[in-house]
């Protein structure tokens, strides 16, 4: 087991990330139902830092991890590394090679894919093709239950780096693994999260029968009987136990420069590895501490793992072993209202200082904030590509509207080779952060901004009568080409007449007259309603407000 000692504490830390601010909320809490539990619902995107002094990692300069823990804001704006994605993936399906049961004894399966798993967490080292596999079982209460891990590094058997296995399903003796812990609920049947709760832990783990309480399967392909078998232990001094606990609550800032409410949680693992089923002692004694912050809706978006024998004075943990901090899929930091008229609203959003995490974006809006109704109006997926801005078209003058903009990311899984395309949160679920601590968020993700439509020119009626919509290719709806101010030329078709006049009762002689087959005719007249109802009147054509 010596050469798989590293990874043993990575798998309490497999899905994290969130940094720093200014200050701390001192009623923040986070609530069950706020754990992401939808599968393919949410992509964490994030960077892989190496092993770094904590004076490097942090930019207000923590030197150990005892001030980290007493700190209540953590910026991580300078950190960099290689690209880590993490996907919230079912417990079935093409996600089934992550699920394999060769569990370190006979008939005793390792818990990937029972029934009452909720949710398998998949991250992937892009530069390394690693993976790291945790099964979380939620127990529609309060408690995250770590039921089985798999790790592959990315190696061949010929290095003994391809894959590692614990198994942690309560059957018999083995143990319960809780991850997360929501003790308090507010009366309303939530439960949540704040600083100053009390701590959590499992048993402690001993090796009593042949029935381990926690099995490990080393270097062990997907869907393979496993080589080394083991399991972790109370020995030598070394507790076989997991415990978890809140540190503190405040404000972390993303290299992606988003300023987000969090708390922090310190994981401790310690345990002793024996060989199965004599329980013979392999020198590997392990206490490994990992640091997490969990965030409203993104869950564990930042880790900082020690290494593998880590001594219980955290004055002398300076240097992180390994760090993974989240950086999206987040909304655009910012959103700018530009130039009005009476039926459009420019807008132009800043994306954040890691761009490349998203590949489109998407435009709402509504008459109502989305913080209190969901918008009912957006825009197609825009491409990145073509810039960070949008017209919103077909508004009613002078009428007020709050605007907001998601991140769009499509990602493709390499292993199952399923797409997916992940929108970042959509109002009215926000994230944000409490930057002076005076209760009030200051920061708030998707942006919203109010603006409101120019006064509306003189009365009249467009007409249209082009016989080709669009160019080849799929047909867009009618309302984005047709565009009575010829905004968007040349693939917008403009007015070929203006009829001045109020909608009610207006006529247009001869206009009923039949004008073969092919002909598409389009009508759109200033007034701000919301239909118009045209009849036959002989040759003529008469226009009603509806």
């Amino acid at each position: 087991m010596a050469s798989r000692r590293a990874p043993i504490l990575c798998l309490l830390a497999a899905l994290l990330a969130a940094p720093s601010a200014l200050a701390v909320d001192p009623n923040f809490r986070i609530h069950a139902d706020e754990f992401p539990l939808d599968p393919l619902s949410r992509l964490l995107l994030g960077l892989n830092v190496p092993e770094t002094p904590f004076a490097t990692l942090f930019a207000e300069g923590y030197t150990n991890a005892v001030e980290v823990e007493a700190a209540t804001t953590w910026d991580f704006r300078g950190a960099t590394g290689p690209a880590r994605v993490l996907q919230v993936a079912p417990v079935d399906g093409a996600w089934t090679c992550y699920i394999p049961e060769s569990g370190n004894i006979p008939d005793r399966p390792c818990g990937f894919d029972r029934p009452e798993n909720d949710i398998l967490l998949v991250q992937d080292g892009i530069d390394t093709g690693s993976r790291d596999v945790l099964a979380i079982d939620f127990d529609g209460t309060g408690t995250f239950y770590l039921r089985a891990w798999a790790v592959d590094e990315g190696g061949t058997p010929a290095t003994g780096d391809e894959e590692l296995r614990l198994c942690f399903w309560p059957d018999g003796d083995r143990k319960e693994v809780p991850f997360i812990v929501f003790p308090n609920d507010d009366g309303m049947g939530r439960r949540y999260l704040q600083g100053g709760d009390p701590p959590w832990g499992s048993a402690t783990f001993d090796c009593s029968s042949l029935g381990s309480p926690i099995g490990v399967t080393q270097d062990a392909p997907c869907g393979t009987a496993g080589g080394l078998n083991a399991v972790l232990t109370d020995g030598d001094g070394t507790n076989g136990r997991v415990t978890g606990r809140v540190t503190s609550a405040g404000t972390v800032t993303l290299p992606s420069g988003h300023v987000l409410d969090s708390l922090l949680v310190e994981i401790l693992a310690s345990f002793q590895a024996v060989l199965n089923p004599f329980c013979i002692p392999t020198g590997e004694r392990n206490r490994q501490y990992l640091l997490v912050w969990l965030v409203p809706e993104y869950g564990p978006l930042i880790q900082v793992r020690s290494v593998g024998d880590q001594p219980p004075d955290l004055t002398t943990w300076t240097q992180t072993n390994s760090t993974v901090i989240g950086t999206g899929l987040l909304p655009p930091l910012s959103l700018t209202p530009g130039a009005v008229t009476a039926s459009t609203i420019d807008v132009s959003w800043d994306p954040g200082l890691l761009p490349g995490d998203a590949d489109g974006f998407k435009v709402y809006w509504g008459t109502e904030s989305g913080h209190v109704t969901a918008p009912p109006n957006s825009s197609p997926v825009l491409d990145a590509a073509s810039g960070n801005s949008w017209t919103i078209p077909g508004l009613l003058p002078e009428t007020t509207y709050f605007v907001s903009v998601t991140s769009i990311r499509s990602y493709t899984d390499p292993i199952s080779g399923v797409t997916t395309q992940y929108e970042s949160i959509v109002l009215p679920t926000s994230v944000g952060a409490d930057v002076d601590g005076d209760g009030v968020q200051d920061t708030s993700y998707p942006p919203e901004i109010m603006a409101t439509t120019a006064v509306g020119g003189p009365a009249e009626l467009a007409i249209n009568r082009q016989v080709v919509l669009a160019p080849p290719g799929p047909t867009p709806p009618v309302a984005d080409q047709f565009d009575p101010g010829c905004l968007e030329a040349p693939f917008t078709l403009c007015p070929d007449e203006r009829v001045a006049g109020a909608l009610e009762g207006l006529t247009l002689a001869g206009e009923a007259a039949p004008a073969g087959p092919a002909s598409l005719w389009f009508y759109e007249h200033s007034d701000p309603v919301t239909a118009m109802k045209v009849e036959r009147q002989g040759d003529d054509l008469v226009f009603h407000a509806n």
